[in-house]
Parts: structure tokens; C-alpha cells; sequence
């Protein structure tokens, strides 16, 4: 079900031409060189730039046989609504085991709703896509006292995106110190020379200007000159809406730790996109807070579970069995084993347990109205189709295998058929065709035609598209 409701909005938001950024783009152009076993050269961000100097994410090696398959940008939007439902899908598996049927539905739904998850799949494909069913599985098993599975699972995550390597440090600190594994000692060197490694050698090697580019997003200095700044709105309302989704439950389990480097180097970052609960940055938050209230639910002890509801007024330790009249007893006296006639009574401190995680689903129904699957209650009104036509007309006027510079609305559907620049990017090579989004009824004929002779100097162009939405000039020197 979460799969069909990640890619319901998926589907309506593709075929409305609606681009968030030019991320999927970006991708899409490393999926198809994987495809076909080539370095992962991404001219979007500039001629012949390596992606992999940029954001450290080998494991996307995995989506070359995908895009193989099905050379769209769409794809990579199925493959990451998939990644998501596993995730659903071990989430409320794990809930169900420990805190029984009920309450396990109810918080795998909440999960499934869960704000950090829908402004992903909003923000389109992005590498952490990988990272959120890997976290699912390795705090699983971590909370199953499975040290061996845990660090198989967790380790993978240095090769889907720099920083994780900090989590994974943290989560082997975390294993070593809370459950006295030796597993953990391992992890956490893993982790930690991992982000070394990536940081301080292999981004700058394959980085155009020889360093971590993304560092430089770092804002301590700016944060010790004024500590005010880490609580900026936008930060206060992250750490808010991270609490509400599992109504602060959790916050007593050492799995919580995790959402910390995360956290870190988001608030310390000078990006404003970092800070909020849009995008796709808290989608690696949302398993490990929700099984961290899953932990702290079950209130696991030395490998068995009993109800954190327990420690509140129990009115029965168990579930009453209530025998109707004319059943039969063993030998020994004893009620008959249930039939479809006997009535289950649930203890008060399991009623406790269900509201809880019903809690949780309503807090995650009542945010999703302001959030992107409430926009399937009302499709007509976000999902535009006027604009379908527009697209459709500006991108057949383009010969296919053209070289294109363009903005980042039409970008993610020239791709896959194009050699394809961002507007701006240094060194780009002289196009053969301009394409810009406007959505401008009063912009002049021919301004994509003046821009691309703005940065082509020398060259000229003719406007062979122009409407409301989009215009197209073509290189005639």
C-alpha cells in the first residue's frame, strides 16, 4: 500500500512536469553511465565532472542494470518508493513481533505517513534512498541482539553517502558501549575511517578543484560567533516535527543517538535547505526514530521484551481468557484452548501500548494534509495539466541526441536522450538547442533566444518554441 501511495504521487507529479530540482537529472545522467560501465561523469554539473567528486556515493552502482532496463528518470522514482515500502514493510514487521498485531499496524502506519518519508519521495530520487532500508535492517537486527547482522547491514552505508559514515561510527560506539559487543569496536573504526577517507582523499582526488566542496557548506565558524543561530526557526520546527511523529517516544532508547550526526551537519550547514523538514534530509531519520519507539515500547531487557505500558497502572498482567458457558476443560481442569466463541479482554496497560501507536497514526494523518500525499485528496489542484501540452511541444522540437542546456524544469526529461548542461555551469560547451521554463504570460518572445547569445557569445539562435510555459531556440551559425 505505501508503494501504490509513494507512486500515485510520483506517477501525477512526472507526468505534470513538475521538478523540484535538478537532482533527478543529475542521477539519472550517473545511472545511465553505470548502465553502461562507465565512470560516473555527470556534465550537468560541469564537462567531464565525476559525481563521485562531489557526494561520495558508490553503492548507485546498483542502478545501472535498473536504467539498463528502463532508461527513464521515472524509473529511479519506482526504484526509490520501493526502497521505501521494504522499509515500511521491516519497520512494521519488527513493531508487530514486539508489541503485538495492533499496535505494530498502527505505528508501521504512522511510518508509512511519515512526514520525513513523503518530502523525499516529493524531492524526487536522491542517494539516501538506499541508506533508509539498510538503517530499517541493521537497528532491526541490532535491537534483535543480532551483532553479526547489525554490522553487516550498517557497514554498506559509507558507499551511499559521505556523512553516514558518522552514523555508522556512532552506531558501532553505540553497540559496543550499550550491548558490549565487539562487533562494535569494528564499526566504529569502519565508520569513522570511512568519513576520513572520503573527506580528506577521495572527494578532493575526483573533485575539479581538489577538495571537499561540500565542507565548505559548513558554517562553524559562523555558529561559534553566534550560538543563536542554531535556533533558527526552520531548526526548531525540524526538532519539533521529529518529536511529534512518535509523540516523543523513544527519546529513552540509545538508538535515538543516531539521528545525531545527521542533525549536526545539517544545523551547522549555511544552507537554509538543510535546515528544514522539507527535502529529502530526515528521510534517514524516520526508521531510526520510530524503532527507537519501538525499543522503548517493548522495553527491551537482556534479549526479551516486556511493555513499557507495564510500569502504568496494570490492571492484568496478561489477556483475560473468558470461557463461555459449555466449553470444555481438560483433564487437568484447565479452560479449553480459544475457539471463535471465546473473548479476549486486553490489560489496561496494553490499551495504554494502542493508543499510543494509534496516536502516532493520527498525528502522521493529520500532518499529511499539509504535506505531499495530501495533494492526492485534491490532484486537480496541484497537479497541472495545462502545462503537459506546453512540455510535450518544446521537447519534439528537439533532435534527439542534441547537445541542450537547460534550467531544471525540463531537464529531468531530456536526458535520457540528450547531452544535457545546466544554464550557468562553467565551460559549458556551445549548445545546439536553449530551453527555458518561464511560466510568464508577459516574458518577451525571445528570451531564451537573448540568453543563450548572452552566454554564447558570438554564436547565434533562433526561438522555434515559445508559450506561456516554455520557450526553445535553436544554434543556426
Amino acid at each position: 500500500m505505501a508503494f501504490l501511495l509513494y507512486s500515485a504521487f510520483s506517477w501525477l507529479q512526472w507526468s505534470s512536469y513538475i521538478s523540484p530540482s535538478y537532482d533527478l537529472g543529475i542521477f539519472s545522467q550517473i545511472a545511465d553511465r553505470y548502465a553502461h560501465f562507465e565512470a560516473p561523469v555527470v556534465t550537468i554539473l560541469g564537462e567531464d565532472f565525476n559525481a563521485l567528486g562531489d557526494h561520495f556515493h558508490p553503492l548507485l552502482i546498483l542502478l545501472g542494470p535498473v536504467y539498463a532496463l528502463f532508461p527513464t528518470p521515472f524509473s529511479l522514482l519506482v526504484v526509490q518508493n520501493l526502497l521505501f515500502a521494504v522499509s515500511v514493510y521491516v519497520v512494521t514487521r519488527f513493531a508487530m513481533g514486539e508489541l503485538g498485531r495492533t499496535s505494530g499496524l498502527l505505528l508501521g502506519g504512522a511510518y508509512a505517513l511519515s512526514w520525513g518519508l513523503q518530502s523525499a519521495v516529493e524531492a524526487q530520487f536522491h542517494a539516501i534512498s538506499l541508506a533508509v532500508p539498510l538503517l530499517a535492517l541493521a537497528i532491526v537486527a541490532l535491537l534483535s541482539r543480532r551483532w553479526w547482522w547489525a554490522a553487516v547491514l550498517v557497514m554498506p552505508l559509507v558507499f551511499v553517502k559521505e556523512d553516514l559514515g558518522l552514523t555508522v561510527a556512532l552506531f558501532g560506539l553505540i553497540l559496543a558501549v550499550q550491548w558490549r559487543s565487539w562487533w562494535g569496536l569494528g564499526v566504529l573504526v569502519w565508520g569513522a575511517g570511512w568519513f576520513l577517507l572520503t573527506v580528506l582523499v577521495l572527494i578532493p582526488a575526483l573533485n575539479p578543484e581538489g577538495d571537499w566542496s561540500q565542507g565548505s557548506k559548513l558554517g562553524l565558524s559562523g555558529l561559534f560567533n553566534d550560538p543563536g543561530t542554531f535556533f533558527q526557526l526552520p531548526k526548531l520546527m525540524t526538532i519539533a516535527l521529529l518529536l511529534l511523529v512518535t509523540l516523543g517516544i523513544g527519546l529513552t532508547s540509545p538508538v535515538y543517538l543516531l539521528v545525531l550526526p545527521t542533525l549536526a551537519w545539517r544545523f551547522l550547514g549555511d544552507n537554509p535547505y538543510f535546515w528544514g523538514h522539507f527535502w529529502q534530509y530526515s528521510a534517514v531519520l524516520m526508521p531510526i526514530v520510530f524503532l527507537a519507539a519501538v525499543d522503548t515500547l517493548a522495553k527491551r531487557r537482556g534479549g526479551e521484551s516486556e511493555p513499557l505500558t507495564s510500569v502504568l497502572e496494570d490492571r492484568g498482567a496478561s489477556r483475560e481468557v473468558v470461557v463461555l458457558p459449555g466449553a470444555r476443560s481438560g483433564s487437568s481442569g484447565a479452560p479449553a484452548p480459544r475457539s471463535s466463541r471465546t473473548r479476549v479482554h486486553w490489560s489496561g496497560a496494553e490499551r495504554v501500548q494502542m493508543g499510543l501507536c494509534a496516536g502516532m497514526l493520527l498525528v502522521a494523518i493529520g500532518v499529511t494534509l499539509q504535506m505531499p500525499l495530501g495533494k492526492l485528496l485534491f490532484p486537480g489542484d496541484h497537479f497541472r495539466a495545462d502545462a503537459r501540452a506546453s512540455a510535450e511541444a518544446a521537447l519534439s522540437k528537439i533532435t534527439v541526441g542534441s547537445v541542450v542546456e537547460t534550467d531544471h524544469i525540463l531537464m529531468n526529461y531530456l536526458v535520457s536522450r540528450h547531452r544535457v548542461y545546466h544554464i550557468g555551469t562553467k565551460d559549458n560547451p556551445v549548445p545546439d538547442y536553449f530551453v527555458l521554463a518561464l511560466y510568464d504570460p508577459d516574458a518577451e518572445p525571445r528570451t531564451a533566444e537573448l540568453q543563450a547569445e548572452a552566454w554564447h557569445a558570438g554564436h547565434d539562435y533562433r526561438t522555434i518554441h515559445t508559450d506561456t510555459y516554455f520557450q526553445v531556440a535553436r544554434r543556426v551559425d
